[in-house]
């Protein structure tokens, strides 16, 4: 506790989430220049993908799925690094990220 009266706790917090599918999905080419596929090999009870560039900004929003394999149109992105942010049906987050050329 400094003068002021704030308190600081120090610890090992974990910086990374427990995500549901790491080995549920796959994402290729990684790095892209067309055409992002997300390959989901596995029941995930897909619920929204979202697409959000480095500054966190979403880039795109995907809600209704017609089967395992999602086609994402990169050909408009500028190049650089985004991230892929998967949410299933209980709300769990699985996140990989994918650079664009």
């Amino acid at each position: 506790m400094n003068v002021l009266g704030d308190t600081a706790i120090y610890g090992n917090p974990a910086l990374a989430i427990e995500d549901f599918s790491s080995k549920a999905f796959t994402l290729y080419p990684n790095p892209v220049s067309e055409k992002l596929f997300l390959d989901f090999s596995e029941e995930t009870g897909l619920k929204k993908v979202e697409v959000f560039d480095v500054r966190g900004v979403l880039i795109r929003q995907y809600g209704s799925f017609q089967n395992s394999l999602i086609e994402i149109d990169t050909a408009h992105f500028n190049s650089g690094l985004y991230f892929i942010n998967v949410v299933d049906s209980e709300g769990q987050v699985a996140v990989k990220q994918f650079i664009k050329k």
